[in-house]
């Protein structure tokens, strides 16, 4: 019983203190409890013999009786001791929020104008986009590497010239697929070089994406943008991260 008890007090005292701040990790805490829980029952059962005080003849019944409350005694004690060390794996409330999906309200959101929204880490754009803009996106096709949106970036329903549900709402992730940077968006003309039309420029390493986030040729990123599932609930409320088909699951960037 002393082993158990000074087992328990190691597992304890050399248990690091977990993201709450407690001395001792929940798992630790767990199973020290079940040594302790082990340790008194061991000595109780031995007490217990002793009080019997019959040298040669051992009662079978009071033997047969004490070996199975102490085993139904220790199981129930395991199963406590257990479940802190499950629990441990159990995503918490707010882990849960951040990957659930979002409703945007884009009923303010005027042409060219920008709205970045965050979803599970990530940048979620929605860009409205005005007929000039939407123009662009056929005119330099010859100059993207992924002009059709072939390479899984998107969801079936978004694999068009706009890479949208509507032509003019865009909703991407705001990552460059070459090093998770965060590109700008620059929609005004000739802002990045003489022969830009608008779109989205990473100052990082300078891969440049148009208005529909589809990656120019010889620059580092490798891929179009990424297109979350999205559906619209309304003309003015979009669901980031869940459309007919089921929820998002995860996101590889590139």
């Amino acid at each position: 019983g002393i082993e158990y008890i000074n087992s328990a007090s190691y597992l304890i005292e050399c248990s690091p203190p977990n993201s709450k701040g407690f001395y001792g990790s929940w798992t630790a805490i767990g199973i020290s409890g079940g040594y302790l829980l082990a340790s008194i029952i061991s000595l109780t059962v031995m007490n217990l013999i002793k009080d019997i005080g019959v040298p040669d003849i051992i009662d079978e019944q009071r033997r047969c009786f004490l070996r199975r409350a102490t085993t139904a005694v220790g199981g129930i004690g395991l199963a406590a001791a257990s479940v802190p060390f499950f629990s441990y794996w159990m995503p918490s409330a707010d882990t849960e929020a951040a990957a659930a999906p979002i409703r945007i309200d884009i009923s303010s959101l005027k042409p060219r104008q920008q709205l970045t929204v965050p979803w599970r880490g990530m940048p979620i754009w929605v860009i409205s986009r005005d007929d000039e803009m939407l123009s662009t996106l056929s005119k330099i096709t010859n100059t993207l590497r992924d002009p059709l949106s072939e390479q899984d970036q998107q969801p079936a329903y978004c694999k068009n010239i706009n890479r949208s549900i509507k032509p003019n709402i865009l909703v991407a992730i705001g990552i460059c697929t070459h090093l998770g940077c965060v590109p700008t968006y620059r929609p005004d003309v000739a802002s990045v070089d003489p022969e830009w039309l608008g779109g989205f420029y990473c100052p990082c390493h300078g891969s440049k994406y148009d208005l529909s986030g589809r990656v120019y040729k010889d620059v580092p990123a490798p891929l179009n943008l990424k297109i979350p599932r999205h559906m619209y609930v309304s003309d003015t409320e979009i669901v980031v991260g869940e459309d007919k088909d089921g929820v998002q699951g995860a996101i590889s960037i590139s």
